[in-house]
């Protein structure tokens, strides 16, 4: 009686195979890499290294914001547009947007906050 657990349990995992390797339908969202994945571009290690998907979503990459309290979600980045070095400023708690800092500081390095910023704002 083991033998259709196997032939099943092969039949599924060809099927896990395929559905990994399976193009993804236009329009579709891609899920979101994880903080210690290598397939992501730097900026985007940097967002999650630092926890910005606490508050903010990126929705074209997938990522979504993990706070369930509307008062400390952020915008979606996807389409931010603003000038780089007063985001700097922003998000180093140097500059206000609407009377306001931004919630967290940047704790990293400058160079990772300019891959950061360089990789939110390409995000279209």
């Amino acid at each position: 009686m083991k033998k259709p657990l196997i032939v099943l349990g092969t039949i599924l995992a060809i099927a896990m195979v395929g559905a990994a390797t399976w193009p993804v339908s236009a329009g579709a969202v891609p899920a979101a890499p994880q903080a210690g994945s290598d397939n992501i571009p730097d900026g985007q290690r940097i967002f999650l290294d630092q926890k910005c998907d606490m508050c903010h979503d990126v929705s074209n990459v997938g990522i979504e914001a993990t706070t369930r309290s509307e008062r400390l979600k952020g915008g979606d980045i996807k389409g931010l547009d603003m000038d780089p070095d007063w985001l700097a400023l922003y998000l180093k708690r140097e500059e206000e947007l609407d009377g306001k800092k931004h919630q967290r500081g940047f704790t990293g390095s400058d160079e990772e906050l300019k891959n950061l910023i360089e990789w939110a704002l390409s995000q279209k």
